[in-house]
């Protein structure tokens, strides 16, 4: 059962904010799964708000190309082709590796550390997925011991420490955070393949080796690229694959 959304009084954030982030952060999450159907009358019991925020805060989602409404069919949560998932993966290599090089010029060493503090997180939830009797969930998921863990971004961060708003603002785009609902189930493999490459990203920006960075931030999205690729080659059904 989705938490109830809170009226807050005191807050500027109004019921229709609140929705919009909870539905947002629902689709990226894979709660709301790609393709899954939009029934209003569904979605307003589920978040507990009226049927007219819902249908603001739908049209809302769709001018962020969450959902997508098609004649005669209604309206989904948006289903990426393959084709669109490699783009974006493409997209993600050239702006995280340029995220990284700058965060390698311009990250202060208390930013270095909170990267190396945030690697530990890491391999702590890996740590805790492995122990999972029950791996359908995600890593940031069998974290509990470790509450620090999920709440930053390691991309995020990294984005946020190249001095350039800009950057930061493209990699933090909904297109880009899309990218991570096709994940594949493997999490325990793949999420230590990622610690291992994050270290190597963060051990180049402390050296202060510009072009390292860059290059370990785009093999490590490349990674993730040529693996969808692999997988994806002669699997028609696909996207059963993602986590």
């Amino acid at each position: 059962m989705v938490d109830r959304i809170e009226r807050i009084a005191e807050t500027p954030v109004t019921v229709g904010d609140q929705l919009l982030n909870r539905m947002a952060q629902d689709i990226f999450s894979g709660a709301l799964p790609p393709g899954t159907r939009i029934v209003e009358v569904d979605l307003a019991a589920r978040y507990e708000v009226s049927r007219a925020t819902l249908r603001e805060t739908i049209a809302r989602l769709e001018e962020r190309r969450l959902v997508l409404r098609t004649p005669h069919a209604g309206v989904r949560v948006a289903q990426l082709s393959r084709r669109e998932v490699l783009e974006m993966f493409l997209v993600r290599e050239a702006l995280e590796g340029m995220a990284c090089r700058l965060a390698a010029l311009n990250a202060t060493d208390e930013q270095i550390e909170a990267l190396r503090q945030h690697a530990e997180f890491e391999k702590a939830g890996i740590r805790a997925y492995s122990e999972l009797a029950d791996k359908t969930g995600s890593v940031e998921l069998a974290n509990a011991t470790n509450p620090l863990y999920g709440k930053k971004d390691f991309h995020a961060m990294i984005a946020g420490f190249s001095g350039v708003a800009l950057l930061e603002t493209l990699i933090q785009s909904d297109i880009n955070r899309l990218t991570r609902l096709y994940r594949f189930k493997d999490l325990e493999g793949r999420g230590r393949r990622s610690v291992i490459e994050h270290n190597r990203i963060i051990e180049a920006i402390a050296e202060r080796d510009a072009d390292m960075a860059e290059l370990a931030g785009r093999r490590h999205i490349a990674g993730l690229r040529k693996e969808f690729e692999r997988r994806t080659e002669t699997e028609s059904d696909w996207l059963k694959l993602c986590a």
